[in-house]
């Protein structure tokens, strides 16, 4: 058996690779990261959360503020992904709508906690986001203090007490005082 000729017959390998498919955690926090699907939503998330430090009044804001809905592609890069989002929480899919290969479901406590953490380490906006915030907040304070100014001057105008008023008002005090009033 050893001295019989071999012979080689071209054979064509082929290898099939699995289509892995995942969702990394880079792809949740860029969908993250958009702050849901009305406009302002990524600033109305930053604010809120600057403000407010309770979970699960976090959780329950983000699932109003998300809403019931979705988008197709829903995953930034991925072009066969959907993003949808309802009182359960926040699902990402990849692959076919209705037969995705991969999804999972954030619930809305989590999804908090990973807009927290992002808001931290100052992942959540852009620098230049982050500028133009802090410019707005900025420009609301000393619209409140100008307000706030007005109202005082106003107040001070409507009560300026002139000396007859300060007459009258030792009158009222001395009879209140004396019983008489």
């Amino acid at each position: 058996d050893l001295q019989r000729e071999r012979s080689w017959v071209d054979q064509k390998f082929t290898v099939e690779r699995p289509v892995l498919s995942f969702i990394t955690q880079d792809e949740i926090d860029a969908v993250l990261r958009r702050g849901g699907i009305t406009a302002g939503g990524r600033n109305r998330i930053y604010e809120y959360f600057m403000e407010h430090y309770d979970m699960k009044d976090a959780a329950e804001f983000m699932k109003n503020e998300y809403g019931t809905g979705g988008a197709s592609p829903g995953i930034p890069g991925a072009y066969e992904s959907d993003a949808s989002h309802d009182a359960k929480g926040l699902k990402l899919a990849k692959g076919k709508i209705g037969s995705p290969e991969v999804e999972i479901l954030l619930k809305w406590n989590k999804v908090a906690e990973r807009v927290r953490q992002l808001i931290r380490t100052d992942d959540f906006l852009s620098p230049e986001e982050l500028e133009k915030y802090e410019e707005r907040q900025e420009a609301q304070r000393l619209a409140d203090l100008e307000e706030a100014q007005q109202m005082l001057g106003e107040q001070l105008e409507q009560d300026t007490l002139t000396a007859e008023d300060i007459t009258d008002l030792r009158l009222v005090d001395s009879e209140y005082m004396s019983g008489t009033r």
